[in-house]
């Protein structure tokens, strides 16, 4: 490789993550990064420029005073979901408490709490079109709809239990049939398909060899669903 070659080559930029980190998540523009974890929880800037792309820290919120003042935990988000329409605004949730804290990035703070489980929750998600809609997966064995446009004070629209009342471990919304979502429930050998049309019951599952514990819609494929689950006998995602 010649040193013209050499130099168009680009520049890859670091940066130390403080405590270690868990999660990654990349806002809608793919500017913002958040890094987070029981010990960490950080905001980045992404910068592209002609050859390289720079990456710089912009807050670390365990190390900063909250205004309002927040608990601990609420700095160990056990999940994080950005806005898919807003680009400086994000959702936490903890492994302690069945809270759900909305951030804006802009402000470098929490502007609502919202006390929407009484168990952990482990899995949220933005709507992919609809900004005001966020769908959460809880230990409490409920899945369930916050609208933010509403006045009370959980926010939920719609709620979503499985017939077994067994925990929901994961969510995902169909991106290209964003009426319907899929959930992982626990101990489950299925995959539940719901419509938030219809909340009162599943619209129909899909049977499993084994149980799942991660799902994930494929974004150009409508009827596309990858399955995979830890310690499953044949080690195989689906």
């Amino acid at each position: 490789m010649d040193a013209t070659s050499q130099n168009l080559q680009p520049a890859i930029s670091s940066h130390l993550v403080s405590g270690g980190a868990s999660i990654l998540a990349l806002n809608c523009t793919d500017n913002l990064l958040i890094t987070a974890g029981l010990q960490n929880l950080q905001l980045f800037s992404i910068k592209q420029t002609d050859h390289s792309t720079q990456v710089s820290m912009l807050c670390d919120f365990r190390a900063t005073q909250q205004q309002p003042a927040l608990p601990r935990h609420a700095l160990q988000p056990k999940d994080v979901s950005w806005n898919r329409r807003h680009e400086n605004k994000f959702a936490t949730t903890n492994s302690t408490i069945g809270c759900l804290y909305i951030w804006d990035a802009t402000r470098l703070s929490v502007t609502d709490q919202l006390p929407v489980h009484n168990g952990i929750i482990n899995r949220i998600q933005f709507h992919p079109t609809n900004p005001d809609l966020l769908l959460t997966a809880s230990q409490d064995g409920y899945g369930k709809l916050i609208d933010l446009r509403m006045d009370n004070t959980e926010r939920v629209a719609k709620s979503f239990r499985h017939s077994s009342g067994d925990a929901f471990r994961d969510i995902d919304i169909n991106p290209s049939a964003t009426d319907k979502f899929a959930a992982v429930i626990s101990d489950q050998h299925s995959v539940p398909i719901w419509d938030f049309r219809l909340h009162h019951q599943q619209v129909y599952s899909v049977s499993t060899r084994d149980r799942v514990s991660y799902i994930l819609w494929n974004p150009h494929e409508p009827s596309w669903l990858a399955t995979g689950g830890i310690g499953s006998h044949d080690r195989t995602i689906r």
